[in-house]
């Protein structure tokens, strides 16, 4: 599948995006970006993609991917935020 192709569909399926997106986050910011990192994560990657036949599946497999990869990184940054606001010198976590 071309990067055209995928940015038609995603633009045509941009309402079901953002609503698998609210179904899981329910603040608009954070929403806003898991769609931008979905819609990036599949432009990236639809060229590799063999089949047009499965695209549908694909779509939804990497949203539910970038879902699970933004709320790692999102329960990270709170650790981290925890840890440098106990921190006496105020280090950055790494």
């Amino acid at each position: 599948m071309t990067e055209a192709q995928a940015a038609e569909w995603i633009s045509e399926h941009m309402t079901a995006l953002y609503g698998y997106a609210f179904a899981r986050l329910y603040n608009k910011r954070d929403v806003d970006d898991l769609v931008s990192e979905i819609i990036c994560a599949l432009l990236s990657s639809a060229r590799r993609l063999r089949d047009d036949g499965a695209f549908h599946g694909f779509v939804w497999r990497t949203a539910e991917n970038t879902f699970r990869k933004f709320i790692r990184r999102a329960a990270r940054d709170v650790d981290c935020l925890l840890y440098t606001s106990d921190a006496a010198d105020d280090t950055p976590c790494v």
